[in-house]
């Protein structure tokens, strides 16, 4: 019987080093989480780090249960730093991946200013089940922000002079909303899965009930 590739497509770009816990810290778990599963399933697993310019770099391929303490290693290791073009990145594996079947989850907060959809309509061309495990901070979801501000971009540098007030906090979440709403429904119009997941939710609850509720741990 063929084993089942999987990809874990890790955003390694800056704005992954915000909040606390950073980001980056909830997506190495949780593709490590994954990866486990599929080495214990004799699956084959590759993690890849997507960074400037678009793969920055990635595992050997795995497989077998002997094999998770390379992939917990590797996911350690994994560093949030520079920016990321997400669909580049998105792009060049789809093109370096081949013809394979196979499962590839991207982990990313996805707050890339060119979007994501050309990224993921690569992917959706090559014969792979895709995931979307978006992951946000908790204060980025609940900013504790007051007064006159100089907000930087981590990606892109851009600084922006802001005066925070209620109504201005109000529009934030407003788009917030908008912007995660788009991107599922952008998702599962797609035959994507889409997972929401804060870093203020317990890895547990997520890698134990939330993923697996939805089809993607078992």
């Amino acid at each position: 019987e063929e084993d089942l590739r999987i990809h874990l497509l890790v955003d390694a770009s800056e704005s992954m080093r915000f909040g606390v816990p950073p980001k980056i810290d909830h997506a190495r778990r949780i593709a490590a989480s994954i990866g486990y599963v599929g080495l214990v399933g004799m699956d084959r697993v590759r993690v890849h780090v997507l960074g400037a310019p678009g793969v920055r770099s990635f595992s050997p391929g795995l497989r077998g249960r002997r094999m998770a303490g390379r992939l917990f290693d590797f996911c350690e290791g994994i560093a949030a730093e520079g920016p990321l073009s997400l669909n580049a990145g998105l792009r060049q594996f789809a093109l370096q991946h081949g013809d394979e079947r196979g499962v590839a989850v991207i982990l990313s907060d996805f707050l890339d200013p060119d979007g994501y959809e050309d990224g993921l309509r690569y992917l959706l061309g090559k014969k792979l089940d895709t995931y979307a495990i978006h992951v946000l901070g908790a204060d980025e979801l609940e900013p504790e922000l007051v007064g006159d501000l100089r907000l930087l971009d981590s990606e892109t540098s851009a600084a922006a002079e802001v005066s925070m007030s209620a109504p201005l906090l109000e529009a934030y979440r407003a788009r917030l909303a908008r912007f995660c709403g788009t991107l599922k429904d952008h998702c599962t119009a797609r035959g994507v899965p889409y997972f929401f997941v804060s870093t203020a939710t317990p890895f547990e609850t997520v890698a134990l009930s939330y993923l697996r509720r939805g089809g993607l741990l078992r």
